[in-house]
């Protein structure tokens, strides 16, 4: 099996790989053509999360994420460990460090169903959150929309917000752009202006509000996973065609779309749709309709389908530029992979990674 650790996927993913897999997974989830998914989360001091996909063609990916809290303070600390799997022969074709690999995927995720559902040429985004998932989906993007001219970073403080964006500004994938960081009051203001909001925050009550977001806006709604949390207010529920990567359980697993049922901000009568069905399903709103929505809104929730393509290219790639190590899982015995292997003549992978001889060289 190959192994692939947190320096090989960083050196082997970009934001095109991780947004590309992730709309062929929306895309799948869409039309019914998952095989079969699966979710454990193991709350407390510590989380857990268990989230398996399987797919004919492409594997099954087995990933489990801890997240802890250390009994005497500190910092959260987070690590990820993601198996693909053969469905054909059974063996298991490779192991991967997956922390840095869930934020390339997360932030993958949205900016693929962003390109689905912006209308135009985006010109502004305001993110909020300064976690560790804040970085790369700003960096997504500006990598998935060249019109980008300003990028906005809302943090609980606009010092840590402030601090936050000079950060990002001196990467280069931000060159030409303009990053500022705002505290609470100047996030509102940076909402109505505009084209792109997008929430990746841990918070239990609303940091994006209807009143604030300009017709015509797109709002991605991705943090706060929980039955009992929500980023965004009734008043901007009220006012969205919604669409998410799935509408399975959406209501039990996502405190915004949930409360807002709950309230009544959404009602009953309003389709939910797959972000993967979209632009087709979408209409110009009917300003003479009762209900006549002005703003979109994708809730991400994640697919353990993005985990499973994204790793099989991974794979892929690995194989065709001589990364990762080679272990034989009944033996021990490992090598460096090689970049010579595997390759047809348009350096292309002609072999699954079981194919690849595992004896020491």
């Amino acid at each position: 099996m190959l192994f692939l650790g947190e320096r090989d996927v960083e050196a082997l993913l970009d934001d095109e790989l991780a947004m590309a897999t992730s709309d062929e997974a929306f895309v799948l989830a869409a039309g019914g053509g998952v095989r079969a998914r699966s979710a454990l989360r193991v709350p407390g001091r510590y989380g857990a999360l268990l989230l398996a996909s399987a797919q004919d063609g492409a594997g099954l990916s087995v990933k489990s994420n801890i997240h802890v809290h250390p009994a005497g303070g500190g910092p959260r600390r987070s690590e990820s460990l993601l198996s693909l799997w053969s469905l054909e022969t059974g063996e298991v074709e490779a192991l991967i460090a997956a922390r840095i690999f869930n934020d390339w995927r997360t932030a993958g995720g949205l900016a693929a169903g962003a390109r689905r559902l912006v209308r135009g040429a985006p010109a502004r985004l305001v993110v909020f959150g300064t976690g560790k998932i804040a970085g790369p989906t700003a960096r997504a993007f500006a990598h998935a929309f060249p019109s980008l001219e300003r990028i906005t970073i809302a943090g609980r403080t606009a010092r840590k917000a402030d601090l936050f964006a000079a950060r990002l500004s001196g990467d280069s994938a931000f060159a030409g752009r303009e990053v500022v960081g705002v505290g609470p009051d100047a996030a509102r203001r940076a909402v109505a202006e505009a084209s792109v909001i997008v929430t990746v925050t841990s918070a239990s009550e609303p940091v994006v509000f209807g009143e604030d977001v300009p017709s015509g806006s797109l709002v991605i709604l991705a943090g706060a996973n929980r039955p009992d949390a929500r980023e965004a207010d009734d008043a901007l529920i009220r006012r969205a065609e919604i669409y998410c990567d799935t509408v399975e359980n959406v209501f039990e697993k996502a405190g915004d779309l949930g409360r807002a049922r709950d309230s009544g901000a959404l009602g009953a009568d309003i389709a939910i749709r797959p972000v993967g069905a979209a632009p087709g399903e979408r209409a110009p709103a009917d300003s003479s309709a009762p209900w006549a929505p002005d703003i979109v809104v994708f809730k991400s929730i994640g697919l353990g389908e993005q985990d499973l393509l994204l790793a099989r290219a991974l794979v892929r790639r690995a194989v065709a530029r001589g990364t990762g190590l080679w272990i034989d899982a009944e033996t021990g015995v490992h090598q460096q992979l090689s970049a010579a292997r595997g390759l047809d003549a348009k350096g292309e992978t002609s072999h699954t990674p079981s194919d690849v001889p595992t004896e020491a060289p």
